[in-house]
């Protein structure tokens, strides 16, 4: 049960991952608008080429992490797979904590983030409570 349960998550996250990696790839402004990293009034020269270009190397970092997800999750071992979930639950409370702490505005798209990332990470504190079974 452990192994479908972190196994699912898994392939969730890598989903959200993708969808917000090509986000940040196709339109670097507007999604570090949506999470307010930066103002949301539409001024081109606000944003920096070098901003812009860690976005794009977010994005990439992003997709780079959802395809080896569902590669985690089908697989790795029971054992494997709790590493990869204990992994991933802190980097999710990490990254809800990053986001939380960042610089900018409090919009709707960073407590949606934010809330993501914390519920990633709840899912996989609980996906982990199995025991290990029918080995």
């Amino acid at each position: 049960m452990l192994t479908k349960r972190v196994g699912f998550l898994l392939r969730l996250n890598a989903l959200v991952f993708a969808i917000f990696g090509l986000f940040l790839l196709a339109n670097p402004e507007l999604a570090l608008q949506w999470i307010g990293l930066v103002s949301q009034e539409p001024r081109s020269d606000s944003l920096s080429p070098e901003l812009l270009w860690l976005a794009r190397a977010w994005g990439i970092s992003l997709l780079i992490a959802s395809l080896l997800m569902p590669l985690v999750a089908s697989y790795l071992s029971e054992r494997g797979l709790r590493q990869a979930g204990s992994a991933m639950m802190v980097i999710s409370f990490a990254l809800s904590f990053l986001i939380v702490i960042a610089p900018g505005e409090w919009v709707l798209g960073r407590i949606l983030s934010i809330a993501l990332g914390t519920l990633f990470g709840f899912g996989y504190l609980f996906a982990l409570q199995g025991r290990r079974r029918n080995l």
